[in-house]
């Protein structure tokens, strides 16, 4: 695990994780609180954004969570970025739960 401790009410269901997420990264031009949006991730985590993205066109990428945070800072910077869940689904194995947000 990484040193970042999260927040308590960040991490304390899914539902609180994906909340924290999209607040973490939405807002006016400016800087993020990246070590929120560090928090929420286990070491190895990783992200993966497909087809057209905001500041560029992409095809299927997997990130680390700091490869990421490289890619949109500038953008964040810049812009106000608001962005809201639209869709989920949601696999749960036990303890393990797959999110694919949308």
């Amino acid at each position: 695990m990484s040193d970042n401790k999260p927040r308590p009410e960040d991490v304390s269901s899914p539902d609180a994780i994906i909340k924290a997420m999209y607040a973490t990264i939405s807002g006016p031009a400016g800087n993020r609180n990246w070590y929120r949006e560090r928090s929420l991730y286990i070491d190895g985590a990783r992200l993966i954004p497909i087809g057209k993205r905001v500041h560029k066109d992409s095809d299927f990428q997997m990130m680390t969570i700091d490869e990421w945070i490289d890619d949109a800072e500038d953008y964040f910077g810049e812009n106000d970025f608001y962005e809201s869940e639209i869709m989920r689904q949601m696999y749960r194995f036990g303890n393990i739960v797959q999110v694919f947000s949308n």
